[in-house]
């Protein structure tokens, strides 16, 4: 899998691995070859649909664990985004 990294920024949408399972997030901080990522959760029936969880989720991710920088979600309803960015990888 090729990363596409060289773009990403404090403030970008990004796609990250996190064991077997892809999350879109906002990164926070970089350093070096880690990215602090306050990532979003799935919400349960629908895989491109995600939403903020109750408690930020951040945690420092290696470079090759941030797939590629993304277009920002797009809102739908009550809290809920799709990121039709993250299906090319389900």
């Amino acid at each position: 899998m090729s990363y596409k990294t060289d773009n990403v920024i404090v403030g970008s949408y990004v796609i990250v691995t996190y064991g077997d399972k892809l999350y879109p997030g906002i990164v926070e901080k970089i350093d070096h070859d880690e990215y602090e990522v306050n990532a979003m959760c799935q919400v349960e029936g629908n895989k491109g649909h995600f939403r903020w969880p109750y408690r930020e989720d951040k945690i420092w991710y290696n470079k090759e664990c941030v797939l590629e920088a993304i277009p920002p979600l797009v809102f739908i309803r009550r809290g809920v985004f799709d990121c039709p960015a993250i299906r090319k990888y389900l």
